[in-house]
């Protein structure tokens, strides 16, 4: 959606807001949060630290063989200015992901009567029994030893995400301004059909969810579709975890389809550095219910779009409205309710 970061986020992009006249926007990040301790490393953005190998000359070269112009380049330029210490990457997705990831969150807001941080989508909606809940990474490729992400039992658990904002580049449909630009996402799931398992687990209405979906397509443009940041803040539990916690237990290295690529060390020390680096060609998230799924983990997302805000607040009030139209089975929404804490660890 198209707001601004909260707190001194919101102050850096508006000073460049000004000087660039360019209307871009993300979800408000930790709003009103104060953070208890100090963050005195030396960092470097991985998507400078990139740049400074591949000039963007090189890349829009590489991008316009696959009728990509980096026509957006003043909105790229903003966006890597919010990377900071805990980003792990960036995806893209369509637009019709993005509806599908609001449906679900306005879902839990309305019918159980949940609160979540702002900077938080899901991907797949929590308790989702086509999400086999791997352990860690680890577990996941010793179940699959052959890894093709292209099959969809596989492609349910991971989601393909580049080190930096140009990473694979010059792989087609592999880099993450093709998918943003050309508004498309990669095998994503059957948006109808796992939304009517989530309404199932309610007793909601699911012959009201193509109106869901139809009112969806008020924010469908050729422009571009939705970026995503995501960020791994283990380093601001309050009981002072390791920088990187979850990216070192739930991703690995790998190259096209998912396929594992052999590398000795722990993908944060990638992060960690300072210097000009080419990083590895991509990687996979591998999601579950206790993590990825879970608001009240350590992980967070920013959204980035180019959407007309004024449309943007009118489709979400209009998806809101429907939402919380829909009667529900009180039982089963309490039922559902007791097992999300209980996967998420929450009174």
């Amino acid at each position: 959606m198209k707001r601004i970061p909260g707190n001194i986020a919101s102050v850096a992009v508006s000073f460049l807001l000004i000087f660039t006249n360019l209307p871009v926007f993300a979800e408000p990040f930790l709003d009103n949060f104060n953070a208890p301790w100090q963050d005195t490393d030396n960092y470097r953005a991985p998507t400078e630290r990139f740049l400074g190998i591949h000039s963007y000359q090189k890349i829009h070269l590489k991008l316009r063989a696959q009728q990509v112009n980096l026509t957006q380049k003043p909105f790229y330029d903003i966006v890597m200015t919010q990377e900071e210490r805990g980003f792990i990457g960036y995806s893209a997705a369509s637009h019709k992901f993005r509806v599908f990831q609001d449906i679900i969150r306005m879902t839990l807001e309305e019918v159980l009567g949940m609160e979540f941080k702002k900077d938080f989508y899901f991907f797949r909606y929590p308790g989702d029994p086509s999400i086999n809940g791997h352990s860690s990474a680890n577990d996941f490729l010793s179940k699959y030893p052959v890894v093709n992400d292209n099959l969809s039992d596989q492609r349910n658990q991971l989601i393909s995400t580049n080190f930096s904002l140009f990473n694979n580049f010059d792989q087609k449909y592999e880099c993450s301004p093709v998918f943003f630009e050309k508004t498309l996402s990669y095998k994503p799931p059957n948006f109808d059909a796992t939304v009517e398992r989530l309404f199932n687990e309610m007793g909601m209405d699911k012959s009201r969810i193509q109106e869901l979906f139809t009112i969806g397509t008020l924010i469908e443009t050729s422009q571009a579709s939705t970026l995503y940041q995501f960020f791994d803040l283990s380093h601001q539990d309050p009981f002072n975890k390791s920088a990187y916690e979850f990216m070192d237990k739930f991703t690995y290295p790998c190259i096209k389809k998912g396929e594992p690529l052999i590398y000795s060390k722990p993908l944060s020390e990638l992060f960690k550095g300072v210097t000009n680096s080419q990083f590895l060609d991509q990687y996979r998230i591998v999601m579950n219910h206790e993590t990825f799924l879970n608001p009240y983990s350590s992980i967070s997302m920013r959204r980035y779009d180019l959407n007309d805000p004024k449309v943007v607040k009118d489709y979400e009030s209009k998806l809101r409205a429907v939402i919380k139209s829909i009667p529900y089975d009180s039982k089963k929404a309490s039922l559902y309710k007791l097992k999300l804490k209980q996967y998420w660890n929450v009174n």
